[in-house]
């Protein structure tokens, strides 16, 4: 539509977000790396390919996007320069950036996962995602204290999916 010479364009439709994630290093990296069957799902829960379909929200502290570029420089990864790029600007597009969180004081035998769980808690997100042995192991603590699921992405689809009011811990 065009008002006095200016082109208004309809607004775009907000699309509804049915709730806050933290995912680790190692679900990032099998959605955008590697493709894993697995995690599929995921990245279109979290990127969803229409805006009427609710999404996911991931948070991510600039440590979280951090430590992403850092391992994919690894050789290992075999990732040229333009190709961490653009697997980078794809995380920036799909998450919501939030500051650094405070720390929650929950117990963790790998000090540099304490990143995800202090911002879980401290954005009070429904689930931390994460393969990593020592942010497992945190799992009933985390739940206790603060009600924060930590676990698998298969754990992550048993909740999405269980009937309303049936959904497991």
């Amino acid at each position: 539509m065009e008002v006095d010479g200016i082109r208004s364009e309809p607004p775009e439709p907000e699309q509804a977000v049915r709730f806050e994630i933290v995912v680790d290093t190692n679900i990032w990296l099998d959605m955008l790396v590697f493709d894993n069957p697995g995690a599929r799902r995921l990245a279109e829960l979290l990127d969803p390919p229409a805006p009427s379909v609710p999404r996911v929200n991931a948070l991510s502290s600039d440590e979280m996007r951090a430590e992403l570029a850092d391992v994919i420089r690894r050789s290992h990864f075999k990732l040229d320069d333009p190709a961490r790029a653009a697997l980078l600007a794809r995380y920036d597009r799909i998450v919501t950036r939030a500051p650094v969180a405070a720390d929650c004081r929950l117990a963790c035998r790998d000090p540099d996962d304490r990143k995800f769980l202090d911002l879980a808690v401290g954005r009070r997100t429904a689930w931390l995602l994460s393969r990593d042995r020592a942010l497992l192991a945190a799992r009933r603590p985390a739940w206790n204290r603060f009600s924060l699921r930590i676990g698998l992405v298969d754990d992550f689809y048993a909740w999405i999916d269980a009937p309303a009011g049936q959904t497991p811990r």
